[in-house]
């Protein structure tokens, strides 16, 4: 009994043990089951996740075996597909036999690459239906086993079309840019050049990278550095544009004008310049400048001149035209006591002579008066008012047609008010008119016109008649004192008249001009301001 109970103790020691052992095992099998299950719904999650990545990437992507067989690819490519094969792929495609024929070779040269361990870079365009090209970037690169084999490709698709545009347009930049014949650069807020054309180092002798490693204010010139920074300032304080010039410091240490345009960037804070020399633009100005002061100087030392010979001319005439009025009244006198006490004495030969000395006399008078008239006008100081020309027209006329006997038409425009002396300006349309009308006396319906009219800007007044007209070879004679373009028989005058008009317009800041033509009547012109 006691062996058997030992053998019995053994055996269920034996028992115990085993289903202890098959318990743990039992529990290590559940761990290892619910693990295996976690990590199957985990990669089953990152399945999904990879597989929605590579279904909504923007990029397209195809996987091959190393029998061209086509194994996975997405939407993407398909529409790369389209237009670079002419159709779409589906799994199991042979890669290089859905392509068109011209394109085979050139697919398998570059997966016999990529199948040796290479990856391939490179471009392609293609023509869209719409007529734009569409552009892909193409990466092929070997799919590689832990063992080191390669046993397919990837093909990974980028459309860049937008890129390329933008690497084109700026190329045309930076062609552009560095073609320009004047200085271009980009500046930063930090107060350096970030960018520089060619033409900085032609121009001002600097290497670029000297330029492009100091502040530009070191190359301004010290007397223009506090106008410059104050033109940036005005680009940071929102200022789309300035215009602004300044000198800056060459490498042999001279200075040369910049004439600046700069605009700012408010997104990133860049400031975008264009600089022209303009150095002999600026000595040219200088010298003109100089030129300008000195013709000045000889006009204000001429003028002073003029106005000294003029007063001293005017003296004389003045003195001249006074003294004679003594000996003139007194030859009128004897010849008026001749005339009144001894005509009896006289036969009909010094009667006529006597009456010549009186008409002669008479008409020396009439020129002395006009001298003196002459001459009082350039002592004679303006008394602006604004004058109503409507009303000073027709007040003249009536004076005319009051005191001359004539036949002509007379009529009278709108005029303008201008700012002048009412009486001088009065003696101006008088001697116009009055002209008018003894130069037309001789036609048979002689017609004056006096109006306004706009040329350049400025109002010009103009009395126009039909008469006599003269000779445009001569016309520089017309305001001469005493100068006249027809006889004495034809016309009587002195020649004084537009002497006076031209002093009086002068007098206004104004100009006055004739034109006229033989037998064909003339016009004169002035202007008041």
């Amino acid at each position: 009994k006691g062996e058997q109970a030992g053998m019995y103790d053994s055996e269920f020691g034996v028992s115990i043990y085993s289903m202890f052992v098959i318990l743990v095992f039992g529990i290590i099998l559940f761990i290892n089951a619910s693990a295996l299950t976690q990590s199957e719904e985990s990669l089953k999650r990152s399945e999904n996740h990879l597989r929605s990545i590579f279904e909504n990437s923007s990029n397209g992507f195809l996987l091959i075996d190393t029998t061209y067989a086509v194994l996975e690819f997405n939407s993407i490519f398909n529409q790369f597909a389209m237009l670079a094969f002419g159709g779409s792929f589906k799994q199991g495609d042979n890669l290089v036999a859905g392509a068109p024929a011209a394109k085979r070779e050139n697919i398998k040269a570059v997966l016999n690459m990529v199948f040796s361990g290479k990856e391939v870079r490179y471009e392609s365009s293609y023509p869209k239906p719409d007529g734009n090209v569409i552009v892909f970037s193409v990466i092929v690169s070997p799919v590689i086993t832990p063992e080191k084999k390669v046993e397919g490709a990837c093909f990974t698709i980028e459309d860049i079309s937008a890129r390329k545009r933008k690497e084109e347009e700026l190329n045309q930049y930076k062609h552009f840019f560095n073609s320009s014949n004047d200085l271009a650069c980009i500046a930063n807020v930090d107060g350096y050049f970030e960018l520089l054309n060619p033409n900085f180092e032609k121009v001002l002798g600097y290497p670029l990278n000297e330029l492009l490693s100091k502040p530009f204010v070191d190359f301004i010139h010290p007397e223009d550095i506090d106008a410059a920074l104050k033109e940036v300032v005005k680009l940071q304080g929102g200022a789309l544009t300035i215009n602004f010039t300044n000198r800056y410091r060459k490498a042999d240490g001279g200075y040369i004008w910049l004439e600046w345009n700069a605009s700012p960037d408010p997104v990133s804070g860049k400031l975008y310049a264009l600089a022209r020399d303009i150095t002999e633009r600026k000595k040219a100005e200088a010298e003109i400048l100089e030129l300008n002061n000195e013709l000045e100087n000889k006009v204000q030392e001429r003028t002073a001149q003029y106005e000294a010979v003029n007063k001293e001319l005017e003296a004389f005439t003045y003195s001249v035209s006074h003294d004679l009025r003594a000996p003139l009244r007194a030859v009128n006198s004897y010849a008026q006591i001749l005339a009144n006490d001894h005509a009896e004495n006289i036969d009909g030969d010094g009667r006529l002579v006597l009456e010549n000395i009186l008409y002669n006399n008479n008409k020396m008078g009439m020129l002395v008066d006009d001298l003196l008239a002459f001459s009082r006008l350039g002592k004679k100081e303006l008394d602006k008012t604004q004058v109503n020309m409507n009303e000073l027209a027709e007040a003249v006329v009536n004076d005319i047609n009051r005191t001359v006997k004539h036949k002509a038409t007379i009529k009278l425009g709108r005029l303008p008010d201008v700012l002048g002396d009412y009486s001088l300006l009065y003696h101006v349309l008088h001697n116009l008119l009055s002209n008018a009308i003894k130069y037309s006396s001789k036609k048979e319906q002689p017609v004056i016109e006096l109006f306004a009219e706009e040329k350049k800007g400025k109002t010009v007044f103009a009395v126009k008649d039909n008469g006599a007209g003269f000779d445009m070879r001569f016309s520089d004679k017309l305001f001469g004192v005493f100068q006249r373009l027809h006889s004495e028989e034809e016309f009587e005058g002195n020649g004084v008249g537009l002497a006076i008009v031209q002093r009086i317009i002068n007098k206004h800041g104004g100009e006055v001009s004739g034109e006229g033509k033989q037998n064909e009547g003339a016009t004169f012109y002035f202007t008041v301001n």
